[in-house]
């Protein structure tokens, strides 16, 4: 999702999604309707990691390539 589309479901600005990005930590509640725009839980945003994801999509394409 876009840094605009979050913005207006939260009814902030892009800047204040922004800097929401980039800060250490995010209140509770913040995390929650964040959490809830996305479709995800807040522990689900607590504990994103990139590497995971690419790990995910490394096997998945592996397995689909091997499954041909």
């Amino acid at each position: 999702m876009k840094q605009k589309a979050l913005a207006i479901e939260l009814g902030v600005s892009q800047q204040t999604v922004s800097n929401i990005e980039k800060s250490a930590s995010i209140e509770a509640d913040l995390l929650a309707q964040v959490a809830e725009i996305l479709g995800v839980t807040p522990e689900a945003i607590e504990n994103f990691s990139e590497e995971a994801v690419f790990n995910i999509m490394n096997n998945t394409f592996q397995d689909k390539q091997f499954k041909q």
